[in-house]
């Protein structure tokens, strides 16, 4: 490693989030090309950390965000968009080497995903709004739903630490 600093796109993307892929080589990235237009073009791609070669992984409908990666480096998951929009709203699971992701809350849970977080065993636990409470959920590996709500829930960002989960919340005042 040299430390000199290089770009991996071109100045003409807009890049809005990336997570780095547990092999420490390679990126993932929502991106679009063409940051200029009216209409959704983001993308999740593939980037490589030493050449900068890019590669179109999946071009979701609608709005997304959110991206993560499975402990296990196996899944590429997100916060997207069932159809075309307007909001993104299930946690959708794309395999590294898939082309399409598999929707794993829209059939069983069907409320917005706030935040979530993977666990080391490949649990995903989460948040969702439901009206104005919130819902504490968890899948385990094989996407088998468990609620873990204590009532009400704690709304705010999520971070996983080992086997512990953190939730900060707003301060009330």
């Amino acid at each position: 490693a040299t430390g000199e600093t290089k770009a991996l796109t071109k100045p003409s993307w807009e890049v809005r989030q990336i997570a780095w892929m547990h092999n420490g080589a390679q990126l993932v990235m929502e991106a679009t090309e063409r940051p200029e237009s009216d209409q959704f073009t983001q993308k999740i791609y593939g980037v490589l950390a030493v050449s900068g070669e890019t590669k179109l992984l999946f071009a979701p409908r609608g709005p997304f965000g959110e991206i993560k990666i499975s402990t296990a480096g196996n899944t590429i998951s997100f916060v997207g968009s069932r159809e075309d929009g307007p909001d993104p709203h299930d946690l959708m699971l794309l395999p590294v080497n898939g082309i399409e992701p598999r929707n794993l809350t829209g059939a069983s849970v069907d409320l917005p995903v706030e935040a979530y977080e993977w666990g080391k065993d490949g649990t995903i636990a989460m948040v969702v709004a439901d009206g104005f409470k919130t819902k504490f959920i968890q899948f385990d590996s094989k996407a088998t739903k468990q609620d873990l709500s204590a009532s009400p829930v704690p709304t705010g960002a999520m971070a996983a630490s080992g086997s512990q989960l953190f939730i900060r919340t707003p301060i009330r005042r």
